[in-house]
């Protein structure tokens, strides 16, 4: 959420940061009083802004005109300047103290740390700090973490290395060991609502309501939701669900659930396997809060908690049980998992209604 009309147009500032007041209160005073260690290890859920933190906190202290965003002498708190060649080498990834390392093709390699550990050899360009930031760190093979271990257990002097990961089960012991752990939490309904009512400014409240509810925490899940057009698929899929052709088990049904899919996803020319995924999450979230209220029969745990009647209706007219239920969430999981694989969208589609009819069938 934008706090400062300054710096609407630069992307990373503390002073844009909302939900995380304790975490960069805590690198602020770090850096004030020059203690800043060589690693740090951001974790929590995925999407609820651990990586904003980190590009804001080295913006702040890469800007030529650092001002840490505290008021000292009277100064109001100003943040990076937004301009200088640091600030926007960070944007354009021309900025020789900072390396972002994300992983490719699922997986950080050990290749890409020697690279690193070469390249941090170097004098750099400016006499600042560097900063190395590691997104999904826990994608890191075992020879990749051993590697980046040795860079962290002798770090090049005024080198900060961050680690981003949503579980820190995933990362060895001895790296967590050498670095400083900062948790964060998902950010609160109340806090995303404004967020969204800021960033959304054509959608109804009710509507935004609906997504900051649905986001669980996250601001680039619900950005993701609104800009996916989420409410629209998730009523063609209910739809879908609520046909007496379903509750019947005709496997027939499969194939034109499959085919209103694939009909989705051929409208979508720029990004067809991007719409396949989502529609698929989209599915998986309706049937984990039909797996939730079969359960519990509580309402208020629901994340699509406005269709609550409609969920009611398809476990009643379905006659759907807790093992038929979880069959399916397994089934579309594992369908997920494989979309980036499947070479014929149809076919796959195909054999998944098939497949998730099927068992309905032998109920």
């Amino acid at each position: 959420m934008i706090k400062n009309e300054r710096l609407k147009d630069y992307k990373y500032s503390f002073l844009n940061i909302a939900g995380h007041e304790k975490a960069v209160h805590f690198l602020k005073n770090l850096a004030l009083n020059d203690r800043i260690p060589a690693g740090f290890l951001f974790y929590g859920p995925e999407g609820i802004g651990k990586r904003s933190v980190a590009f804001s906190f080295a913006a702040e202290m890469l800007c030529k005109d650092l001002n840490l965003g505290l008021e000292r002498e009277g100064n109001s708190p100003s943040g990076p300047c937004g301009e200088c060649p640091a600030c926007r080498g960070i944007l354009n990834g021309t900025n020789s103290n900072f390396i972002f390392i994300e992983p490719k093709d699922d997986s950080i390699r050990i290749e890409k740390i020697h690279e690193l550990n070469s390249y941090m050899s170097l004098t750099p360009f400016y006499d600042n700090y560097r900063f190395v930031i590691i997104d999904n760190a826990s994608k890191m093979n075992a020879s990749a973490a051993n590697a980046l271990l040795k860079m962290l257990e002798e770090p090049p002097e005024r080198s900060v290395f961050i680690l981003i990961t949503t579980s820190m089960g995933s990362i060895l012991p001895t790296i967590i060991s050498r670095c400083q752990v900062l948790e964060f939490k998902p950010l609160s309904e109340d806090l995303l609502a404004k967020y969204a009512c800021d960033r959304f400014k054509d959608v109804d409240k009710r509507t935004l309501d609906v997504y900051s509810r649905l986001s669980r925490g996250s601001c680039s899940t619900l950005e993701k939701l609104v800009t996916g057009n989420y409410l629209e698929y998730r009523n063609d899929i209910t739809e879908l669900f609520s046909n007496g052709l379903f509750y019947s088990g005709s496997l027939s049904y499969g194939y034109i659930m499959s085919e209103k899919f694939n009909r989705i996803m051929k409208n979508s020319e720029d990004d067809p396997q991007g719409t396949e995924k989502f529609l698929f999450e989209t599915l998986l979230l309706i049937l984990r809060d039909i797996f939730v209220y079969f359960m519990t029969k509580n309402e208020k745990l629901l994340y699509n908690i406005d269709i609550s009647g409609k969920i009611k209706e398809i476990i009643k007219n379905a006659g759907l049980n807790g093992n038929m239920i979880m069959q399916m969430i397994e089934l579309t999981a594992a369908y997920i998992n494989k979309i980036n694989y499947n070479l014929n969208r149809t076919i796959a589609t195909d054999g998944y209604f098939v497949r998730l009819l099927k068992d309905i069938s032998a109920k």
